[in-house]
């Protein structure tokens, strides 16, 4: 005798490939597999309960109809997802008549309210939102007392404060806002001092915090401000060891980082400011590197270095900013490459551009050099990198390099330094300048940007010690000058270097030049 599969597994086979299709972004797949789902679910019911009684049915047939209501708002479809919901409400509400205990039940009847609510609060009917916020907590309240240890309700009741605190924070109801927040920590607090390993509630307790940052900053609590992003940071590591590659709250961190910056810089404390700033471009900058994708990590990366970069501004440290606004533009481009219509983003790039031609102007650098300098730097997102965190002497390297290997014409390639990273080497006392310039002569295969630095490092620079070390890095040229046939240019430089240390080189001197030429005198 031959038996028929039961349609209610059908049913369940559906939605877990509607489960596995929206993890994959397959989100119209997930809506089909969801919407056929329902209807195995349907024919179920109709043919009467078998395995399965009708209120567990009922109640399968609403979730996926939940997640379909879900999906369609997610894509734009609003009326149909509102139509998902209440046809998903129908059944939950009949599935509970049946079986009034189940937590489950009242919590997937809440998140039905849930959604509902946020595409009124995008339509903004505010008022109509908050209530129907207000019917989901209630629906949590219920489903904690069927199960008080049943998670999911507070993290979710958590999510609808938040939700209702930033419908209130857009009425410009900040204390109420607070409040609500507030009321959203102490639910994700909840969850997680019953299960420390509830990864969602440390993700949305940090965003919580990220957001109590804002809303002090708005209402001028820096201070208050810089304990909220520092909760930002200690709870999202936590959450980070749990889900280590989870992008939202990578992007938290990293976003706190810059509001960190912002509440320093707005209580005048400049050098925190910086290295909050500092480490927000770069952790952004890694996240771009891990998730391409994602716009709002180089969106959130252009702005850190922005900010970073008005502070040198401010401090009158032009020269420093010009190649951070640099890296902020290159970010908000690459962004736009994603997004082309983000008019946001597009008027973050037009201000960044309007800024970094004033500060051309404040430098008075040659136009042509300038030019170089902004695309080179743009188009190297390296060189900007390795200025936020510091490291002044590899991006003065790196951009030397560049322009050797791009083969500009001399004089384009000394404008763009000299405008540059002559006032930074003369500027950053921090940098190794003796070092440096030898690094330069040892990187450059030719050495023409390099031994350009060098001669306005020899020209500009008091210290003797300093220019005696500049001379010795040019012997790093001297295999050119012995090549058979000799470079000339490279000659000529080194000549024109030595001369201008305007002295007798000393017996070690000579003796690290000799051994740079095997065989052969120094100049003399």
């Amino acid at each position: 005798m031959r038996h028929s599969k039961m349609p209610a597994y059908d049913g369940d086979r559906l939605a877990e490939i509607g489960d596995e299709q929206m993890q994959a972004g397959e989100i119209e797949a997930a809506i089909d597999s969801f919407t056929r789902a329902a209807e195995v679910y349907q024919r179920a019911l109709r043919a009467g309960p078998r395995a399965r009684p009708a209120a567990r049915l009922r109640g399968s047939k609403g979730l996926v109809l939940l997640k379909r209501g879900d999906l369609l708002a997610r894509v734009g479809q609003e009326d149909e997802a509102l139509a998902s919901y209440a046809a998903a409400r129908t059944e939950i509400e009949a599935a509970l008549r049946d079986e009034p205990e189940p937590a489950y039940l009242y919590t997937n009847s809440a998140l039905i309210l849930e959604g509902r609510g946020q595409i009124e609060a995008g339509r903004d009917q505010a008022d109509a939102a908050l209530e129907t916020f207000a019917q989901a907590v209630a629906r949590y309240n219920t489903a904690l007392e069927h199960d008080p240890g049943y998670l999911p309700a507070y993290n979710n009741r958590g999510l609808v404060y938040k939700y209702m605190a930033d419908l209130l924070a857009a009425r410009g109801n900040d204390e109420g806002a607070l409040r609500h927040l507030q009321q959203a920590e102490q639910e994700f607090q909840a969850a997680l001092e019953r299960d420390h390993t509830y990864a969602s509630a440390y993700v949305n307790l940090a965003l919580t915090h990220l957001t109590m940052g804002g809303l002090h900053m708005s209402c001028d609590r820096a201070a208050a401000a810089v304990a909220s992003f520092q909760a930002v940071a200690e709870v999202s590591a936590r959450a980070l060891n749990l889900l280590p590659e989870d992008i939202e709250t990578l992007n938290y961190h990293a976003v706190a980082l810059g509001g960190l910056g912002n509440a320093y810089a707005a209580l005048g404390e400049t050098g925190e400011a910086v290295a909050a700033y500092r480490a927000a471009a770069l952790a952004q900058d890694a996240l771009a590197r891990q998730a391409p994708a994602y716009e709002y990590a180089l969106n959130n990366q252009g702005v850190a270095l922005s900010n970073l970069a008005m502070l040198y501004r401010e401090a009158g440290r032009v020269h420093l900013a010009l190649p951070l606004l640099c890296g902020a533009l290159a970010a908000f481009r690459r962004s736009l490459e994603l997004v082309p219509d983000d008019e946001e983003v597009v008027g973050l790039a037009d201000e960044t551009q309007v800024v970094i031609a004033s500060i051309g102007a404040d430098l008075a650098a040659p136009a042509a050099g300038a030019g170089i300098c902004v695309e080179m730097l743009v188009e190297e997102p390296a060189l900007w990198s390795l200025l936020a965190a510091g490291d002044v002497e590899r991006c003065c390297l790196e951009l030397c390099a560049q322009a050797d290997a791009a083969l500009l014409p001399i004089e384009q390639a000394r404008a763009s330094v000299e405008a540059l990273y002559s006032r930074l080497l003369a500027d950053w006392s921090a940098v190794d300048r003796g070092n440096l310039i030898s690094q330069l002569a040892a990187s450059l295969e030719v050495g023409s940007a390099g031994v350009e630095v060098m001669r306005l490092f020899l020209a500009a620079e008091p210290d003797p010690s300093m220019a005696a070390t500049a001379v010795l890095g040019m012997a790093h040229l001297t295999p050119l000058v012995d090549a058979d046939p000799p470079d000339r240019r490279a000659a000529d430089k080194l000549d024109e270097a030595t001369n201008e240390l305007g002295r007798p080189m000393t017996d070690e001197e000579m003796e690290i030049l000799a051994a740079s030429r095997p065989g052969k005198l120094p100049w003399k």
